[in-house]
């Protein structure tokens, strides 16, 4: 995917939250996959594991 493209897409889910009131949609998997390792990578960036 070339930026473009990519920039095409986030303007287009831009317009569509903002034109809708709710989130009733799906999200894509590829975005769903994104969103879920950013989570893991925030939170295993912010627990501590303490050695004994």
């Amino acid at each position: 995917m070339d930026d473009t493209s990519t920039e095409d897409t986030v303007i287009e889910y831009r317009e569509i939250l903002r034109r809708e009131n709710n989130c009733y949609f799906p999200v894509h998997v590829d975005i769903s996959g994104v969103l879920l390792e950013y989570a893991d990578r925030l939170r295993s960036s912010t627990i501590h594991t303490y050695a004994d």
